[in-house]
Parts: C-alpha cells; sequence; structure tokens
C-alpha cells in the first residue's frame, strides 16, 4: 500500500549514460589546463573520456615540458572536477 509521501520510484543517471556531459568535461579540462599554457585538442579529451586521471594529466604537464609538483596534481583535478560541477553542469543542464 502507498502511504502519502511514499518515494514510488528513483531515477538514477550515472554520468554520461542518459545525458552526454563529455562536452563540459572537455572545456572544464581544457579551460584549467589551459591556465598553465597547455592547449587540449578536443580529440584528445575525447580519447581519454573517462579516464582522465592523476597519471594522464602528469603526462599531459611532461609532455608539454610544463614544471609541476606532484602535489598539484589533486588541486588541479579538483580545480577541473569544481568548474565542471560549478559551471558547466549548473548551465548546461
Amino acid at each position: 500500500e502507498k502511504g502519502r509521501g511514499a518515494v514510488e520510484a528513483i531515477f538514477f543517471d550515472m554520468d554520461g549514460v542518459l545525458v552526454d556531459s563529455m562536452v563540459f568535461h572537455r572545456l572544464s579540462w581544457q579551460e584549467i589546463l589551459g591556465r598553465y599554457g597547455i592547449r587540449l585538442s578536443d580529440e584528445f579529451v575525447y580519447r581519454h573520456e573517462g579516464a582522465m586521471g592523476l597519471e594522464v594529466v602528469a603526462g599531459i604537464f611532461e609532455q608539454h615540458r610544463v614544471d609541476f609538483e606532484p602535489e598539484q596534481l589533486d588541486s588541479i583535478y579538483a580545480l577541473q572536477n569544481a568548474l565542471f560541477q560549478e559551471r558547466y553542469l549548473q548551465q548546461g543542464y
């Protein structure tokens, strides 16, 4: 028996399953790394879709010969995530 205010259904979307948010990930990565003078192509970001972990980000810095401290990677990753959530998700959905 359904009571008043009882939950009848739950809708859950893993990022990218029902709504393609990859464009927002691309834009946020390009903006964050652009702050370090690194220009990422759209193709690179899409090729690494779902795999832009700390090792990939470190490799990007090394490939572009940009000095960084390993401790910076966590904050760079956090900045990208915050930008993705606060700017792009808010305006995009």
